[in-house]
């Protein structure tokens, strides 16, 4: 279940990552700046539902669904060392545990 309609909350695109997202709303690049780069993956972490278990094979087409260079992979694992999915040491399950109104302070998106 998404936690406090998390779909409304990343229709509009934020402006601290305006710059690295296209028209619909997917990243174009990943930043190289850290803080940049974890507003980014604030972001795509919301793209995930609260709570819910995913498959590695959902989980790649979630990330390739939000990006357009071509590489979920290096998503998928900045994701995972950012602490914004997590995963069992298989990589059977994934999930993601912080709430909309953490990821969104990071960048900078209104909640309200």
């Amino acid at each position: 279940m998404r936690d406090d309609d998390d779909r409304a909350g990343t229709k509009k695109k934020p402006e601290r990552i305006n710059r690295f997202l296209d028209s619909e709303g997917r990243l174009t690049v990943l930043p190289a700046k850290q803080g940049k780069r974890l507003a980014v993956l604030a972001y795509l972490a919301l793209k995930f539902d609260l709570h819910r278990d995913y498959t590695e094979k959902e989980v790649n087409a979630l990330c390739d669904a939000w990006h357009t260079f071509g590489d979920y992979f290096i998503v998928r694992r900045e994701l995972i060392e950012a602490g914004f999915l997590h995963r069992v040491p298989d990589g059977s399950r994934y999930w993601r545990e912080l709430p909309l109104e953490q990821l969104s302070a990071l960048f900078e998106l209104d909640t309200n």
